[in-house]
């Protein structure tokens, strides 16, 4: 299997504890040292490259809103996500994601433009617990594309968050997207409720809606349980999806975490019917500093299509964050 230069990296930083970028002057030179100034090197790229982000934003910042005498941070963010999955009985595949996301604080912090590389089936999968999408067979209808969107926040309270978003769509054929989602929390005893709403618009395929209800209580200090159901309907093909996930989190300490997964997705064309389950464990690890990161998921698949015969499958994953870090790691 080859190795993509962003896992060549991941295996390079996994050596390293967190934390350390020094070394002692007065020793000879050595391969630790050697790697330790790779890493500065790095940060000190990636620093730079924060830095031209986030001047980016400002200046298109500038345009939307007013100058104001208390600047909020600016959380501008761009992410690169390369996934590197070994499936049983099929050759190995290496894809990369990317996501950019520009914020306007002057604009009461309700505007950004967001561009994403993402696929039709993605749409309303991408705010699953876990991100599946590189390791899991797709549906024929998922083209790989670019979207590139502003979303405008329309309410935002303790238990409302609404947001509207219009862009377009890159691919053979560009077209339209919009996008209008609410979701509602609250809190019952030790259960945590939430349901979201995302009715979505492209020009070619229509209208679309996703349903998500989404159940938490916490399992002592270090784990949490989650069950997850989805419901999408898309009005091309006059179908509904169904989806079901059951999730245990487990954290193992700063920067680190396990997932324990268990889902089960169907269709109810012809006639409602399972179309697949899967089982497996995600890890996560914060290789250096708060801008790289692993990703490990061993996962077991049975689907309709092939008898619902077992196809293990092995990921190792990488994540790399330019700008703002990412919210809760």
């Amino acid at each position: 299997m080859r190795l993509s230069p962003l896992l060549g990296l991941c295996l390079i930083c996994s050596s390293v504890p967190l934390g350390a970028t020094e070394t002692p002057s007065d020793t000879p030179t050595s391969s630790p040292d050697l790697l330790q100034q790779s890493l500065r090197l790095a940060e000190q790229t990636r620093d730079r490259l924060s830095t031209g982000i986030v001047m980016l934003s400002d200046s298109i910042d500038r345009f939307f809103g007013a100058n104001r005498e208390i600047e909020r941070t600016n959380r501008t963010q761009l992410r690169f996500y390369n996934s590197n999955t070994l499936v049983y009985g099929s050759r190995p595949a290496s894809t990369l994601k990317t996501h950019v996301k520009l914020d306007l604080p002057r604009t009461n912090e309700r505007l950004s433009l967001v561009i994403e590389s993402n696929s039709l089936q993605q749409e309303a999968d991408k705010e699953k617990d876990i991100d599946q999408s590189n390791v899991l067979p797709q549906r024929s209808e998922g083209e790989t594309a670019i979207t590139s969107s502003l979303q405008y926040l329309l309410r935002q309270s303790t238990r409302w968050n609404v947001r509207a978003s219009a862009g377009l769509r890159l691919t053979r054929r560009p077209e339209v997207v919009t996008r209008l989602k609410a979701r509602h929390q609250m809190q019952r005893g030790h259960w945590q409720l939430r349901l979201s709403q995302m009715i979505f618009w492209y020009s070619s395929t229509r209208l679309g809606e996703t349903t998500r209800l989404e159940l938490e209580h916490p399992l002592g200090e270090q784990h949490l349980f989650r069950a997850s159901s989805h419901v999408t309907w898309r009005q091309r093909l006059d179908t509904f999806e169904l989806s079901q996930y059951l999730t245990v989190f487990q954290q193992l300490g700063a920067g680190r975490y396990l997932a324990y997964q268990l889902s089960a997705e169907g269709e109810n064309r012809p006639r409602l019917h399972t179309s697949r389950y899967t089982a497996h464990i995600y890890f996560r690890k914060m290789l250096y500093k708060d801008w790289i990161f692993l990703d490990i998921v061993p996962l077991m698949l049975w689907q309709r299509s092939q008898g619902f015969r077992p196809s293990p499958s092995f990921s190792i994953n990488l994540e790399l964050v330019l700008g703002a870090t990412p919210a809760g790691h």
